[in-house]
């Protein structure tokens, strides 16, 4: 068996992460957490999420919540903001959640830093 890539590994980790988020969902977002669970992730999306995630390294260190709001800001209406806006949401009272939400970050921008 080769070793996998750092793209199958990062489309693979986000796409626990979506399962993972779309689990944090309420009820009444079946819609949304449908949509989640659909979206696939291509080996380049996860690696081009994860080195955005890296040009923000100092903000998912500091585990700043003000920081990732705004990182969100300048992604504009892209369609996957309107995902990690519901996910922040879903955790804005979930400690466990949101510790489990930066470690995903954390991973991304490891496995991406290549440190």
């Amino acid at each position: 068996m080769s070793p996998m890539t750092t793209g199958a590994f990062l489309a693979e980790k986000v796409r626990n992460m979506q399962v993972w988020a779309a689990e944090l969902l309420p009820p009444k977002d079946v819609i949304l957490r449908q949509k989640l669970l659909d979206k696939s992730v291509s080996e380049l999306e996860a690696v081009a999420l994860a080195t955005a995630l890296l040009g923000k390294k100092s903000v998912i260190e500091k585990r700043d919540w003000v920081g990732v709001r705004a990182m969100l800001d300048e992604a504009g209406s892209a369609p996957d903001v309107v995902f990690w806006c519901q996910l922040m949401e879903g955790l804005a009272h979930n400690p466990m959640a949101q510790d489990k939400f930066w470690r995903y970050l954390d991973l991304f921008v490891t496995a991406v830093d290549g440190k």
